[in-house]
Protein backbone atom coordinates (compact mmCIF):
# COMPACT_ATOMS: atom_id res chain seq x y z
CA UNK A 1 0.00 0.00 0.00
CA UNK A 2 2.78 2.45 0.93
CA UNK A 3 4.49 1.54 -2.35
CA UNK A 4 1.35 2.23 -4.34
CA UNK A 5 0.75 5.49 -2.46
CA UNK A 6 4.31 6.58 -3.20
CA UNK A 7 3.82 5.78 -6.85
CA UNK A 8 0.58 7.77 -6.96
CA UNK A 9 2.18 10.75 -5.20
CA UNK A 10 5.10 10.69 -7.61
CA UNK A 11 2.78 10.32 -10.62
CA UNK A 12 0.54 13.14 -9.39
CA UNK A 13 3.56 15.41 -8.85
CA UNK A 14 4.80 14.62 -12.37
CA UNK A 15 1.40 15.30 -13.94
CA UNK A 16 1.05 18.59 -12.05
CA UNK A 17 4.52 19.59 -13.17
CA UNK A 18 3.69 18.75 -16.79
CA UNK A 19 0.34 20.55 -16.54
CA UNK A 20 2.05 23.62 -15.13
CA UNK A 21 4.61 23.58 -17.93
CA UNK A 22 1.96 23.17 -20.61
CA UNK A 23 -0.34 25.81 -19.12
CA UNK A 24 2.31 28.50 -18.82
CA UNK A 25 4.88 28.13 -21.61
CA UNK A 26 5.27 31.92 -21.91
CA UNK A 27 7.96 34.08 -20.33
CA UNK A 28 7.50 37.84 -20.06
CA UNK A 29 9.95 40.73 -19.76
CA UNK A 30 9.28 44.41 -19.08
CA UNK A 31 11.46 47.43 -18.33
CA UNK A 32 9.89 47.76 -14.88
CA UNK A 33 10.12 44.04 -14.12
CA UNK A 34 12.55 42.21 -11.88
CA UNK A 35 14.68 39.17 -12.61
CA UNK A 36 13.70 37.83 -9.16
CA UNK A 37 10.12 37.49 -10.35
CA UNK A 38 8.66 34.38 -12.10
CA UNK A 39 8.59 35.96 -15.60
CA UNK A 40 4.80 35.86 -15.92
CA UNK A 41 2.77 38.58 -17.60
CA UNK A 42 1.66 39.97 -14.24
CA UNK A 43 5.10 39.49 -12.65
CA UNK A 44 7.55 39.98 -15.51
CA UNK A 45 11.30 39.68 -15.47
CA UNK A 46 13.48 42.52 -16.68
CA UNK A 47 16.57 41.66 -18.72
CA UNK A 48 17.76 39.83 -21.80
CA UNK A 49 20.38 38.22 -19.56
CA UNK A 50 17.58 36.56 -17.60
CA UNK A 51 15.92 35.40 -20.81
CA UNK A 52 19.25 33.99 -21.88
CA UNK A 53 19.60 32.00 -18.65
CA UNK A 54 16.27 30.15 -18.84
CA UNK A 55 15.59 26.78 -20.46
CA UNK A 56 12.92 26.44 -23.11
CA UNK A 57 10.76 23.72 -24.60
CA UNK A 58 9.23 23.62 -28.07
CA UNK A 59 6.17 25.87 -28.15
CA UNK A 60 7.43 28.28 -25.48
CA UNK A 61 7.41 32.01 -26.09
CA UNK A 62 9.78 34.77 -24.97
CA UNK A 63 7.82 38.02 -24.78
CA UNK A 64 9.20 41.55 -24.50
CA UNK A 65 6.79 44.37 -23.70
CA UNK A 66 6.04 46.67 -26.60
CA UNK A 67 7.45 50.19 -26.24
CA UNK A 68 10.20 49.08 -23.83
CA UNK A 69 13.91 48.88 -24.61
CA UNK A 70 16.10 45.95 -23.55
CA UNK A 71 19.89 45.89 -23.73
CA UNK A 72 21.76 42.63 -24.23
CA UNK A 73 22.34 39.88 -26.77
CA UNK A 74 20.03 36.88 -26.91
CA UNK A 75 21.18 33.46 -28.13
CA UNK A 76 18.85 30.53 -28.71
CA UNK A 77 21.12 27.46 -28.67
CA UNK A 78 21.07 23.88 -27.36
CA UNK A 79 22.37 25.32 -24.09
CA UNK A 80 18.98 26.87 -23.32
CA UNK A 81 16.95 24.62 -25.64
CA UNK A 82 18.33 21.17 -24.68
CA UNK A 83 15.87 19.39 -26.98
CA UNK A 84 17.26 21.18 -30.03
CA UNK A 85 13.79 22.48 -30.87
CA UNK A 86 10.95 21.16 -32.98
CA UNK A 87 10.08 22.61 -36.41
CA UNK A 88 6.40 21.82 -36.01
CA UNK A 89 6.13 23.55 -32.62
CA UNK A 90 8.38 26.61 -32.72
CA UNK A 91 9.68 28.76 -29.92
CA UNK A 92 8.62 32.38 -30.50
CA UNK A 93 10.59 35.50 -29.57
CA UNK A 94 8.22 38.45 -29.86
CA UNK A 95 6.69 41.65 -28.52
CA UNK A 96 3.52 41.75 -26.44
CA UNK A 97 1.15 44.54 -25.56
CA UNK A 98 1.16 47.67 -27.70
CA UNK A 99 3.81 48.27 -30.38
CA UNK A 100 7.20 46.66 -30.72
CA UNK A 101 9.84 46.11 -28.09
CA UNK A 102 13.34 47.34 -28.93
CA UNK A 103 16.38 45.12 -28.40
CA UNK A 104 19.80 46.73 -28.54
CA UNK A 105 23.21 45.20 -27.99
CA UNK A 106 25.93 45.19 -25.37
CA UNK A 107 27.96 42.51 -27.21
CA UNK A 108 30.37 42.98 -30.09
CA UNK A 109 31.94 40.95 -32.90
CA UNK A 110 31.94 40.71 -36.68
CA UNK A 111 30.29 37.26 -36.55
CA UNK A 112 27.97 37.93 -33.62
CA UNK A 113 24.25 38.62 -33.69
CA UNK A 114 22.11 40.74 -31.43
CA UNK A 115 19.72 37.80 -31.69
CA UNK A 116 21.39 34.50 -32.57
CA UNK A 117 19.67 31.23 -33.44
CA UNK A 118 22.33 28.53 -33.51
CA UNK A 119 21.69 24.81 -33.69
CA UNK A 120 17.99 25.01 -32.77
CA UNK A 121 15.09 24.15 -35.08
CA UNK A 122 11.70 25.79 -34.87
CA UNK A 123 12.30 29.42 -33.88
CA UNK A 124 10.22 32.46 -34.88
CA UNK A 125 11.40 36.04 -34.33
CA UNK A 126 8.35 38.29 -34.66
CA UNK A 127 7.40 41.96 -34.27
CA UNK A 128 10.59 43.28 -32.70
CA UNK A 129 12.81 46.29 -33.32
CA UNK A 130 16.34 44.92 -33.35
CA UNK A 131 18.58 47.97 -33.32
CA UNK A 132 22.36 47.56 -33.22
CA UNK A 133 24.02 50.33 -31.23
CA UNK A 134 25.93 52.72 -33.50
CA UNK A 135 28.78 52.81 -30.96
CA UNK A 136 29.29 49.04 -30.71
CA UNK A 137 30.48 46.99 -33.73
CA UNK A 138 28.22 44.02 -34.39
CA UNK A 139 28.03 41.87 -37.51
CA UNK A 140 24.34 40.96 -37.52
CA UNK A 141 20.99 42.02 -36.22
CA UNK A 142 19.76 38.42 -36.46
CA UNK A 143 22.25 35.60 -37.03
CA UNK A 144 21.09 32.12 -38.06
CA UNK A 145 23.63 29.30 -38.10
CA UNK A 146 24.30 25.73 -37.01
CA UNK A 147 27.59 25.24 -35.22
CA UNK A 148 26.34 22.31 -33.15
CA UNK A 149 25.37 19.56 -35.58
CA UNK A 150 25.83 18.06 -39.03
CA UNK A 151 22.07 17.46 -39.06
CA UNK A 152 20.06 20.30 -40.60
CA UNK A 153 18.56 23.00 -38.45
CA UNK A 154 15.04 23.48 -39.83
CA UNK A 155 12.39 26.21 -39.77
CA UNK A 156 13.75 29.51 -38.55
CA UNK A 157 11.53 32.48 -39.41
CA UNK A 158 12.31 36.18 -38.98
CA UNK A 159 9.21 38.26 -39.65
CA UNK A 160 7.34 41.53 -39.17
CA UNK A 161 10.35 43.21 -37.56
CA UNK A 162 12.53 46.27 -38.03
CA UNK A 163 16.22 45.38 -38.04
CA UNK A 164 18.83 48.08 -38.33
CA UNK A 165 22.41 49.11 -37.63
CA UNK A 166 24.52 45.97 -38.22
CA UNK A 167 28.03 47.19 -39.04
CA UNK A 168 31.72 46.49 -38.69
CA UNK A 169 34.74 48.73 -38.98
CA UNK A 170 35.37 47.64 -42.60
CA UNK A 171 33.01 48.05 -45.54
CA UNK A 172 31.78 44.68 -46.85
CA UNK A 173 34.09 42.68 -44.58
CA UNK A 174 34.97 39.01 -45.43
CA UNK A 175 31.82 37.84 -43.66
CA UNK A 176 29.64 40.73 -44.76
CA UNK A 177 27.67 42.38 -42.03
CA UNK A 178 23.95 42.06 -42.43
CA UNK A 179 20.70 42.94 -40.75
CA UNK A 180 19.89 39.23 -41.22
CA UNK A 181 22.92 36.95 -41.64
CA UNK A 182 22.46 33.28 -42.57
CA UNK A 183 25.62 31.21 -42.27
CA UNK A 184 25.96 27.66 -43.55
CA UNK A 185 29.62 27.94 -42.62
CA UNK A 186 29.08 28.71 -38.96
CA UNK A 187 31.65 31.20 -37.72
CA UNK A 188 34.12 29.94 -40.33
CA UNK A 189 34.64 26.68 -38.52
CA UNK A 190 31.74 24.28 -39.10
CA UNK A 191 29.60 23.41 -42.11
CA UNK A 192 26.28 23.12 -40.32
CA UNK A 193 23.33 22.71 -42.73
CA UNK A 194 20.19 24.83 -42.58
CA UNK A 195 16.80 24.36 -44.23
CA UNK A 196 13.49 26.26 -44.42
CA UNK A 197 14.91 29.63 -43.43
CA UNK A 198 12.41 32.44 -44.00
CA UNK A 199 12.86 36.21 -43.78
CA UNK A 200 9.41 37.77 -44.22
CA UNK A 201 7.88 41.24 -44.18
CA UNK A 202 10.67 43.10 -42.39
CA UNK A 203 12.16 46.58 -42.71
CA UNK A 204 15.93 46.14 -43.01
CA UNK A 205 17.88 49.38 -43.12
CA UNK A 206 20.64 51.69 -42.00
CA UNK A 207 20.07 55.04 -40.34
CA UNK A 208 21.07 57.19 -43.34
CA UNK A 209 22.01 56.63 -47.00
CA UNK A 210 25.71 56.70 -46.03
CA UNK A 211 25.42 54.16 -43.21
CA UNK A 212 28.02 51.40 -43.18
CA UNK A 213 25.42 48.66 -42.66
CA UNK A 214 26.57 45.90 -44.98
CA UNK A 215 23.51 44.07 -46.29
CA UNK A 216 19.81 43.60 -45.84
CA UNK A 217 20.02 39.79 -46.09
CA UNK A 218 23.06 37.71 -46.92
CA UNK A 219 25.16 34.77 -45.75
CA UNK A 220 27.52 32.05 -46.83
CA UNK A 221 27.26 28.39 -47.58
CA UNK A 222 29.92 25.87 -46.68
CA UNK A 223 33.39 26.84 -47.86
CA UNK A 224 32.98 25.56 -51.42
CA UNK A 225 31.47 26.95 -54.59
CA UNK A 226 29.45 23.77 -55.15
CA UNK A 227 28.46 22.94 -51.55
CA UNK A 228 25.10 24.60 -51.03
CA UNK A 229 24.27 23.52 -47.49
CA UNK A 230 21.44 26.03 -47.02
CA UNK A 231 18.20 24.90 -48.65
CA UNK A 232 14.58 25.93 -49.11
CA UNK A 233 14.94 29.61 -48.25
CA UNK A 234 12.34 32.33 -48.74
CA UNK A 235 13.09 36.06 -48.52
CA UNK A 236 9.77 37.78 -49.18
CA UNK A 237 7.96 41.05 -48.52
CA UNK A 238 10.96 42.94 -47.13
CA UNK A 239 11.85 46.60 -47.63
CA UNK A 240 15.60 47.21 -47.72
CA UNK A 241 17.27 50.63 -47.80
CA UNK A 242 20.26 52.65 -46.57
CA UNK A 243 22.62 49.67 -46.65
CA UNK A 244 25.55 48.78 -48.90
CA UNK A 245 23.94 45.69 -50.47
CA UNK A 246 20.36 44.55 -50.78
CA UNK A 247 19.40 40.86 -50.66
CA UNK A 248 21.79 38.02 -51.49
CA UNK A 249 20.72 34.41 -52.00
CA UNK A 250 24.06 32.89 -50.99
CA UNK A 251 25.11 29.29 -50.49
CA UNK A 252 21.56 28.13 -51.19
CA UNK A 253 20.10 25.17 -53.04
CA UNK A 254 16.46 26.06 -53.71
CA UNK A 255 15.65 29.60 -52.64
CA UNK A 256 13.45 32.52 -53.62
CA UNK A 257 13.61 36.29 -53.17
CA UNK A 258 10.25 37.79 -54.06
CA UNK A 259 8.00 40.81 -53.45
CA UNK A 260 10.89 42.78 -51.95
CA UNK A 261 11.39 46.54 -52.35
CA UNK A 262 15.06 47.56 -52.41
CA UNK A 263 15.95 51.23 -52.80
CA UNK A 264 18.58 53.84 -51.94
CA UNK A 265 21.31 51.24 -51.52
CA UNK A 266 25.05 51.41 -52.16
CA UNK A 267 25.73 55.09 -51.48
CA UNK A 268 28.81 54.47 -49.35
CA UNK A 269 30.17 51.39 -51.09
CA UNK A 270 33.82 51.53 -52.20
CA UNK A 271 34.42 47.89 -53.17
CA UNK A 272 33.66 45.68 -56.13
CA UNK A 273 31.54 42.59 -55.64
CA UNK A 274 28.39 44.63 -55.23
CA UNK A 275 26.39 46.54 -54.41
CA UNK A 276 23.41 44.85 -56.03
CA UNK A 277 19.70 45.09 -55.28
CA UNK A 278 18.71 41.40 -55.34
CA UNK A 279 21.17 38.72 -56.44
CA UNK A 280 22.32 35.14 -56.16
CA UNK A 281 25.88 34.02 -55.43
CA UNK A 282 27.21 30.44 -55.28
CA UNK A 283 23.68 29.07 -55.33
CA UNK A 284 21.58 26.60 -57.30
CA UNK A 285 17.92 26.75 -58.27
CA UNK A 286 17.37 30.34 -57.11
CA UNK A 287 14.31 32.36 -58.14
CA UNK A 288 14.26 36.17 -58.05
CA UNK A 289 10.80 37.50 -58.90
CA UNK A 290 8.22 40.26 -58.33
CA UNK A 291 10.76 42.68 -56.84
CA UNK A 292 11.31 46.40 -57.41
CA UNK A 293 14.82 47.86 -57.19
CA UNK A 294 15.58 51.55 -57.63
CA UNK A 295 18.16 54.23 -56.85
CA UNK A 296 21.20 52.07 -56.20
CA UNK A 297 23.86 54.71 -56.57
CA UNK A 298 27.17 55.81 -55.07
CA UNK A 299 27.97 59.05 -53.36
CA UNK A 300 28.69 61.80 -55.90
CA UNK A 301 32.30 61.85 -54.70
CA UNK A 302 33.01 58.11 -55.06
CA UNK A 303 36.31 57.12 -56.68
CA UNK A 304 36.24 53.31 -56.51
CA UNK A 305 33.66 50.55 -56.58
CA UNK A 306 31.51 48.90 -59.21
CA UNK A 307 28.16 47.30 -60.02
CA UNK A 308 25.19 49.15 -58.45
CA UNK A 309 23.03 46.85 -60.57
CA UNK A 310 19.50 45.77 -59.79
CA UNK A 311 19.49 42.00 -60.40
CA UNK A 312 22.49 39.69 -60.76
CA UNK A 313 23.16 35.99 -61.23
CA UNK A 314 26.76 36.03 -60.07
CA UNK A 315 29.66 33.70 -59.35
CA UNK A 316 28.76 30.03 -59.00
CA UNK A 317 25.05 30.31 -59.86
CA UNK A 318 23.26 27.52 -61.74
CA UNK A 319 19.71 26.65 -62.84
CA UNK A 320 18.29 29.99 -61.69
CA UNK A 321 15.77 32.50 -63.00
CA UNK A 322 15.16 36.26 -62.70
CA UNK A 323 11.59 37.11 -63.74
CA UNK A 324 8.70 39.60 -63.32
CA UNK A 325 10.93 42.28 -61.74
CA UNK A 326 10.97 46.05 -62.18
CA UNK A 327 14.15 48.10 -62.11
CA UNK A 328 14.70 51.83 -62.54
CA UNK A 329 17.06 54.71 -61.84
CA UNK A 330 20.06 52.64 -60.80
CA UNK A 331 23.69 53.61 -61.38
CA UNK A 332 24.51 50.18 -62.81
CA UNK A 333 22.79 47.68 -65.11
CA UNK A 334 19.31 46.29 -64.70
CA UNK A 335 20.39 42.68 -65.35
CA UNK A 336 23.93 41.35 -64.92
CA UNK A 337 25.72 38.04 -65.27
CA UNK A 338 29.09 37.38 -63.71
CA UNK A 339 29.84 34.03 -65.28
CA UNK A 340 32.54 32.54 -63.03
CA UNK A 341 33.17 29.22 -61.25
CA UNK A 342 30.41 26.65 -61.87
CA UNK A 343 27.80 28.73 -63.71
CA UNK A 344 25.04 28.15 -66.23
CA UNK A 345 21.52 27.32 -67.33
CA UNK A 346 20.35 30.70 -66.06
CA UNK A 347 17.45 32.80 -67.35
CA UNK A 348 16.30 36.44 -67.31
CA UNK A 349 12.73 36.91 -68.59
CA UNK A 350 9.66 39.19 -68.37
CA UNK A 351 11.52 41.99 -66.56
CA UNK A 352 11.14 45.75 -67.08
CA UNK A 353 14.33 47.84 -67.05
CA UNK A 354 13.94 51.61 -67.01
CA UNK A 355 16.67 54.27 -67.01
CA UNK A 356 19.36 52.13 -65.42
CA UNK A 357 23.16 52.20 -65.75
CA UNK A 358 23.13 55.96 -65.32
CA UNK A 359 26.88 56.02 -64.52
CA UNK A 360 27.82 53.18 -66.90
CA UNK A 361 29.43 51.59 -63.84
CA UNK A 362 29.63 48.10 -65.33
CA UNK A 363 30.03 48.26 -69.08
CA UNK A 364 27.58 50.17 -71.22
CA UNK A 365 24.49 48.00 -71.11
CA UNK A 366 21.29 48.08 -69.17
CA UNK A 367 21.69 44.34 -69.66
CA UNK A 368 25.31 43.24 -69.22
CA UNK A 369 26.30 39.70 -70.16
CA UNK A 370 29.73 38.28 -69.42
CA UNK A 371 31.28 35.30 -71.19
CA UNK A 372 32.35 32.38 -68.95
CA UNK A 373 35.57 32.63 -66.98
CA UNK A 374 35.02 29.50 -64.89
CA UNK A 375 35.51 25.83 -65.72
CA UNK A 376 32.19 24.32 -64.66
CA UNK A 377 28.57 24.49 -65.77
CA UNK A 378 27.37 25.08 -69.30
CA UNK A 379 27.86 28.86 -69.10
CA UNK A 380 24.52 29.49 -70.81
CA UNK A 381 22.46 32.61 -70.20
CA UNK A 382 19.04 33.06 -71.78
CA UNK A 383 17.61 36.58 -71.96
CA UNK A 384 14.13 36.81 -73.44
CA UNK A 385 10.92 38.84 -73.34
CA UNK A 386 12.33 41.77 -71.37
CA UNK A 387 11.45 45.42 -71.98
CA UNK A 388 14.33 47.90 -71.79
CA UNK A 389 13.77 51.66 -71.80
CA UNK A 390 16.37 54.41 -71.52
CA UNK A 391 16.22 58.15 -72.13
CA UNK A 392 18.97 59.18 -69.70
CA UNK A 393 22.10 60.72 -71.18
CA UNK A 394 25.55 60.57 -69.61
CA UNK A 395 27.22 63.90 -70.40
CA UNK A 396 30.61 62.86 -68.98
CA UNK A 397 30.74 59.37 -70.46
CA UNK A 398 32.83 58.49 -73.51
CA UNK A 399 30.85 55.28 -74.09
CA UNK A 400 27.31 55.27 -75.50
CA UNK A 401 24.67 53.68 -73.27
CA UNK A 402 23.29 50.47 -74.79
CA UNK A 403 20.40 48.15 -74.12
CA UNK A 404 22.66 45.09 -74.40
CA UNK A 405 26.40 44.83 -73.70
CA UNK A 406 28.36 41.62 -74.29
CA UNK A 407 31.13 42.42 -71.86
CA UNK A 408 34.87 42.53 -72.04
CA UNK A 409 36.08 39.34 -73.71
CA UNK A 410 35.92 35.55 -73.60
CA UNK A 411 33.78 33.10 -75.54
CA UNK A 412 30.04 32.74 -75.21
CA UNK A 413 28.86 29.11 -75.40
CA UNK A 414 26.30 27.64 -77.76
CA UNK A 415 22.83 28.05 -76.34
CA UNK A 416 23.33 31.68 -75.27
CA UNK A 417 20.08 33.34 -76.29
CA UNK A 418 18.85 36.94 -76.56
CA UNK A 419 15.32 36.90 -77.98
CA UNK A 420 11.97 38.70 -77.99
CA UNK A 421 13.28 41.77 -76.13
CA UNK A 422 12.18 45.38 -76.65
CA UNK A 423 14.97 47.97 -76.65
CA UNK A 424 13.89 51.63 -76.54
CA UNK A 425 16.92 53.86 -76.25
CA UNK A 426 17.49 57.57 -76.74
CA UNK A 427 20.14 58.11 -74.05
CA UNK A 428 23.49 59.47 -75.24
CA UNK A 429 27.10 59.84 -74.15
CA UNK A 430 28.98 63.15 -74.25
CA UNK A 431 29.34 62.84 -78.03
CA UNK A 432 25.62 62.34 -78.59
CA UNK A 433 25.94 58.64 -79.42
CA UNK A 434 23.34 55.98 -78.64
CA UNK A 435 23.63 52.20 -79.06
CA UNK A 436 21.21 49.33 -79.06
CA UNK A 437 23.74 46.48 -78.96
CA UNK A 438 27.38 46.79 -77.90
CA UNK A 439 29.74 44.04 -78.95
CA UNK A 440 32.06 45.09 -76.14
CA UNK A 441 35.82 44.68 -76.33
CA UNK A 442 35.96 41.69 -78.62
CA UNK A 443 34.25 38.67 -77.02
CA UNK A 444 33.58 35.68 -79.23
CA UNK A 445 29.84 35.80 -79.87
CA UNK A 446 29.82 33.32 -82.75
CA UNK A 447 27.46 30.93 -80.96
CA UNK A 448 25.16 33.57 -79.48
CA UNK A 449 21.62 33.62 -80.90
CA UNK A 450 19.98 37.03 -81.21
CA UNK A 451 16.51 36.86 -82.72
CA UNK A 452 13.12 38.56 -82.86
CA UNK A 453 14.09 41.65 -80.86
CA UNK A 454 12.66 45.13 -81.46
CA UNK A 455 14.74 48.33 -81.49
CA UNK A 456 13.38 51.85 -81.33
CA UNK A 457 15.25 55.15 -81.14
CA UNK A 458 18.20 56.93 -82.75
CA UNK A 459 20.83 54.31 -81.89
CA UNK A 460 23.41 52.20 -83.68
CA UNK A 461 24.54 48.59 -83.41
CA UNK A 462 28.19 48.04 -82.54
CA UNK A 463 29.58 44.77 -83.84
CA UNK A 464 33.20 43.85 -84.41
CA UNK A 465 34.10 47.28 -83.01
CA UNK A 466 32.21 48.90 -85.91
CA UNK A 467 29.08 51.02 -85.49
CA UNK A 468 26.24 50.35 -87.93
CA UNK A 469 23.51 52.94 -88.27
CA UNK A 470 21.54 50.83 -90.77
CA UNK A 471 19.95 47.76 -89.22
CA UNK A 472 20.31 45.60 -92.33
CA UNK A 473 24.04 46.38 -92.49
CA UNK A 474 24.43 45.23 -88.89
CA UNK A 475 22.48 42.05 -89.59
CA UNK A 476 24.74 41.26 -92.53
CA UNK A 477 27.96 41.99 -90.66
CA UNK A 478 27.01 40.09 -87.51
CA UNK A 479 24.86 37.32 -88.92
CA UNK A 480 22.56 38.02 -85.97
CA UNK A 481 19.06 39.26 -85.19
CA UNK A 482 17.07 37.35 -87.78
CA UNK A 483 13.39 38.10 -87.33
CA UNK A 484 14.14 41.31 -85.41
CA UNK A 485 12.62 44.65 -86.37
CA UNK A 486 13.11 48.38 -85.98
CA UNK A 487 10.00 50.36 -85.15
CA UNK A 488 7.70 51.96 -82.61
CA UNK A 489 6.54 49.30 -80.09
CA UNK A 490 3.27 51.19 -79.51
CA UNK A 491 3.29 51.16 -75.73
CA UNK A 492 0.04 51.61 -73.85
CA UNK A 493 0.94 54.57 -71.66
CA UNK A 494 3.39 57.25 -70.63
CA UNK A 495 6.92 56.14 -69.74
CA UNK A 496 9.19 56.33 -67.80
CA UNK A 497 7.00 55.33 -64.90
CA UNK A 498 9.25 55.82 -61.86
CA UNK A 499 8.47 54.27 -58.48
CA UNK A 500 5.41 52.09 -58.03
CA UNK A 501 3.09 52.24 -55.04
CA UNK A 502 2.67 48.88 -53.37
CA UNK A 503 3.09 47.13 -50.03
CA UNK A 504 5.77 44.41 -50.01
CA UNK A 505 4.26 42.54 -47.05
CA UNK A 506 0.99 42.14 -48.97
CA UNK A 507 2.80 40.54 -51.93
CA UNK A 508 0.80 42.82 -54.20
CA UNK A 509 3.37 44.26 -56.53
CA UNK A 510 5.03 45.87 -58.22
CA UNK A 511 2.59 44.56 -60.84
CA UNK A 512 0.41 45.91 -62.40
CA UNK A 513 2.68 48.97 -62.24
CA UNK A 514 4.15 50.15 -64.55
CA UNK A 515 1.24 49.65 -66.90
CA UNK A 516 2.65 52.01 -69.53
CA UNK A 517 4.85 49.25 -70.95
CA UNK A 518 1.92 47.08 -72.00
CA UNK A 519 1.48 46.72 -75.75
CA UNK A 520 -1.33 47.85 -78.03
CA UNK A 521 -0.50 47.13 -81.67
CA UNK A 522 1.94 45.82 -84.26
CA UNK A 523 4.83 45.33 -84.82
CA UNK A 524 5.31 43.54 -81.49
CA UNK A 525 2.05 41.61 -81.06
CA UNK A 526 2.34 37.92 -81.91
CA UNK A 527 5.73 38.70 -83.45
CA UNK A 528 8.08 36.92 -81.06
CA UNK A 529 9.95 33.69 -81.63
CA UNK A 530 8.15 30.62 -80.26
CA UNK A 531 10.80 29.54 -77.75
CA UNK A 532 8.75 26.51 -76.74
CA UNK A 533 9.36 24.93 -80.17
CA UNK A 534 12.46 23.67 -81.98
CA UNK A 535 15.28 24.55 -81.89
CA UNK A 536 14.84 26.09 -78.43
CA UNK A 537 12.40 23.79 -76.62
CA UNK A 538 12.33 25.99 -73.53
CA UNK A 539 9.99 26.06 -70.58
CA UNK A 540 9.10 29.75 -70.83
CA UNK A 541 6.80 29.87 -67.82
CA UNK A 542 3.05 30.31 -67.78
CA UNK A 543 2.63 34.11 -67.50
CA UNK A 544 4.14 37.42 -68.55
CA UNK A 545 4.95 40.42 -66.33
CA UNK A 546 1.29 41.41 -65.94
CA UNK A 547 -0.03 37.88 -65.48
CA UNK A 548 -1.26 37.22 -69.01
CA UNK A 549 -1.00 33.62 -70.18
CA UNK A 550 1.88 32.80 -72.53
CA UNK A 551 0.90 31.41 -75.93
CA UNK A 552 2.82 29.76 -78.74
CA UNK A 553 2.59 33.05 -80.68
CA UNK A 554 4.22 35.32 -78.09
CA UNK A 555 4.67 39.05 -78.25
CA UNK A 556 7.99 40.82 -78.14
CA UNK A 557 8.79 42.32 -74.71
CA UNK A 558 7.67 41.69 -71.13
CA UNK A 559 4.03 41.82 -72.24
CA UNK A 560 4.00 38.35 -73.73
CA UNK A 561 0.32 37.50 -73.46
CA UNK A 562 -2.53 37.57 -75.97
CA UNK A 563 -4.23 40.82 -77.07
Amino acid sequence: MKFLLGVLVALTTTLLSCASSQADPAYYFAANGSDRKPCTQTLPCRTIAKAQSLSYLPGDSINFRGGDTFTGCLSITPTNVPSGGLPSNPITVQSYGTGSATLTNDCTGDRTGLVTIDGVSGVIVNNLKIAVSPSITLGAGVLVQNSFSLNPVSTVIVQNSEITGAHTTGALAPDPTSEVLILGWANHRKCGPLTNIQVLNNKLHGATPTSTDGNGITGTGCDSDTSHNISNTLYSGNEVYNVQNGIVISGVDGGAAQFNLVHDVGANNVNCGGPVGVWAWRSNNATIQFNEVHHLQPLPSYTTGCDWDAYDLDTGVTNSVVQYNYSHDNAGPCLLTYNAEVWGNNTFRYNICENDNTTLATGNGLIHLMAPTGTGGDGIARVYNNTIFNNVSSPTSSSPPACLDFGFGGTFPAGTLVANNICINSGTDQYGRTRFVDYGNGPDTTQVTLTHNLYFGPGTWNWGLTDYSVFADYQTASGKDAGSVVGDPNLAGIVPAGACTWTPSLADGPQPCPSGYELTAAPVLNAGANLQADPYNLDVGTRDYWGNAITTTPNIGADGGPH
